[in-house]
């Protein structure tokens, strides 16, 4: 606009504009095959690393499952033989043992730390 006057003016553009050479508009450069020698693909790491971390934790799963396993058949073995014992001769029957002479009891009243150790030696 033409402040003097008011009127309108025409200013073109000093280059011309074409939108189909935008950047915005042009389609995506194929480049399968087109990679330069040396050039590695790109890999998916994301997925290699999710599948290294399953197959561990199956290995891990099955490892923890045989040794529950072989817990459970050596506790089955320990009861089966400890019920041929007790089936020989009663066991869980009560035992008679011998009574415990008193001088191998320390005298009463000690203190709950004393031990045979802290009696004085005689002759010492």
């Amino acid at each position: 606009m033409d402040i003097a006057t008011g009127n309108p003016e025409s200013h073109p553009a000093p280059l011309a504009y074409d939108p189909s050479v935008s950047p915005a508009l042009s389609p995506v450069t194929g480049t399968v095959g087109q990679l330069p020698p040396g050039t590695v693909p790109a890999r998916d790491t994301v997925a290699e690393a999710m599948a290294q971390m399953a197959g561990a934790e199956a290995e891990c799963s099955a490892a923890q499952a045989a040794g529950m396993t072989a817990e459970a058949d050596r506790r089955a073995h320990y009861a089966g033989v400890a019920a041929g014992y007790a089936g020989q001769d009663g066991g869980g029957d009560l035992m008679d043992l011998p009574q415990v002479p008193d001088a191998a009891l320390p005298p009463a009243g000690l203190p709950d730390w004393y031990k045979p150790a802290d009696e004085p030696i005689p002759g010492g």
